[in-house]
């Protein structure tokens, strides 16, 4: 993503990018992709704002929550 940003990017495009117009170019957006009810989800949770700081959905610290198909992994509001 930080890559994608410095490409020229906004750090909203490049999660775009990474998650829906990927989902779609693989043709499976129908399942993933995007949150929506019935499809299948990821998802971090962090501790600020990556619109502003891409950088931080890649440091540990930053992430509160992280939840893949629904179940939490990772993250400081799982022991909360």
């Amino acid at each position: 993503l930080e890559l994608l940003v410095e490409a020229g990017l906004s750090p909203a495009e490049a999660i775009n990018v990474s998650t829906r117009r990927s989902a779609e170019c693989m043709r499976i957006d129908s399942t993933v992709g995007t949150l929506e009810r019935g499809k299948q989800a990821d998802l971090l949770v962090v501790d600020g704002d990556p619109l502003h700081d891409i950088s931080m959905l890649r440091r540990r610290e930053s992430l509160a929550l992280v939840m893949k198909g629904g179940v939490g992994y990772a993250g400081s509001l799982l022991h909360s």
